[in-house]
């Protein structure tokens, strides 16, 4: 569970830095890379399961 909680701040991070320098700070794929991440997750830890 801590990976995820760090890979979504170095997601936020990126994005944030990206956002910086190209004064672009478009949220779409910002959540579209945060909605993959949870839900690959998910469906990761339910294949581990059973």
């Amino acid at each position: 569970m801590r990976g995820i909680v760090y890979a979504i701040l170095g997601i936020l991070t990126g994005w944030l830095i990206w956002g910086l320098f190209t004064k672009d700070f478009e949220t779409n794929f910002l959540f579209m890379y945060i909605f993959g991440l949870i839900s690959g997750y998910d469906q990761e830890k339910g294949k581990l399961a059973g």
